[in-house]
C-alpha cells in the first residue's frame, strides 16, 4: 500500500491499494506537475494513480509471455522532467523503458550484473540521457532517443563493489555524481565517460549525498556514522598529490636530461683536446 500524507501537518490524506506485493519506491510525476503518482513493486508491476480521485489509472506489466519485461523486483526508477516516460531497474540488474500515460513497454535499455540500485535522467534537453548503476560497478549511460546502451562506464576496483546512487549535477547537465560502496565519490563526463575527479573520505558505503549549488558543495552521508562536506571548487587532495607527483617527476627527467646532455658536451670537449695533442 502506498500512504499520501500532508507534508506540513503530518495528517493523513489517502491510502492507496493494488499491488501484490511490496511497494519499493513511489514519486509524483513531474511531466504533468505532480498530478499523479506512480508507484513500483515487487510483483514486478508500475501503477500510475490519481491522489485526487484515490485510483489506480493505469498498471504497466507485460501484456503477454513474449513481451520482455522486468521478471524480478522493481526496486527504483527515474522519471523524465518534461516528458510521460519512465526508466526502471530491477533486483535481477535489467533496465526498462516505457511509457507511464499509455503503459507501453518500448523495451530493455540494458543490463547490470546485479541488482539497479539508482537511476537518473540528464537534466540538458541537448542531450537525451539517462544513467543506471548497481552492485556490478558498472555506470550504463543510454540513449533515450535511440533506445539503446551508449556507453558503459567502469571505474575504481573491477572485482569488487558497486554504486549506491548517481545523479546529474545541477550545474554542469555533463557531469554525473556516482557514490560508491567503496566509500568514494566520482564525477563523471558523459559526454565521453571519463572520471573527471574522486572524492575519498568514507571507511563504508556512501547512502546519499547533496549537491549544494549556492555553497558549491557536496555533502556525504554513509555507513561509517559520518558526514563528509567537499569543496567543489577546489580539487581532492588525492589528485593534487597526484600532480605534485607528476610535476616533481617532470623536473626530476628535466634535470637528468640536462646533465646527461652535459656529461655529453663535456666528453666531446675532451675528446677534441686528446686529438689536438696527438
Amino acid at each position: 500500500m502506498i500512504w499520501l500524507m500532508n507534508g506540513a501537518t503530518g495528517d493523513y490524506l489517502a491510502c492507496f491499494s493494488g499491488h501484490e506485493n511490496d511497494v519499493l519506491e513511489a514519486q509524483f510525476t513531474p511531466a504533468n506537475g505532480g498530478k499523479t503518482i506512480l508507484s513500483a513493486s515487487a510483483d514486478m508491476t508500475m501503477r500510475l494513480w490519481s491522489p485526487k480521485q484515490h485510483e489506480c489509472l493505469r498498471v504497466i506489466k507485460a501484456p503477454n509471455t513474449k513481451t520482455p519485461w522486468h521478471e524480478d523486483a522493481i526496486n527504483t526508477f527515474a522519471l523524465h522532467p518534461t516528458r510521460p516516460v519512465v526508466v526502471s531497474g530491477d533486483l535481477s540488474g535489467k533496465v526498462f523503458l516505457s511509457n507511464y500515460n499509455t503503459g507501453e513497454i518500448a523495451g530493455c535499455l540494458g543490463q547490470h550484473g546485479e541488482s539497479v540500485e539508482s537511476i537518473d535522467f540528464c537534466p540538458s534537453d541537448v542531450m537525451d540521457f539517462c544513467v543506471s548503476v548497481g552492485m556490478d560497478t558498472n555506470i550504463n549511460i543510454y540513449n533515450i532517443k535511440e533506445h539503446k546502451l551508449r556507453q558503459k562506464v567502469t571505474i575504481g576496483d573491477s572485482e569488487y563493489g558497486g554504486f549506491t546512487k548517481v545523479k546529474f549535477s545541477a550545474v554542469d547537465p555533463n557531469m554525473l555524481y556516482a557514490a560508491s560502496t567503496q566509500g568514494y565519490i566520482s564525477i563523471i563526463d558523459v559526454r565521453n565517460g571519463s572520471c573527471v575527479r574522486t572524492y575519498r573520505g568514507h571507511a563504508a558505503p556512501i547512502n546519499d549525498f547533496l549537491e549544494v549549488v549556492e555553497h558549491k558543495i557536496l555533502v556525504t552521508a554513509g555507513d561509517d556514522f559520518q558526514c563528509n562536506v567537499y569543496d567543489l571548487t577546489q580539487e581532492p587532495k588525492s589528485l593534487e598529490i597526484e600532480k605534485q607527483k607528476e610535476e616533481m617527476q617532470k623536473e626530476f627527467d628535466e634535470n637528468l636530461k640536462k646533465i646527461a646532455e652535459e656529461k655529453g658536451e663535456s666528453g666531446d670537449k675532451e675528446g677534441d683536446e686528446e686529438m689536438k695533442k696527438e
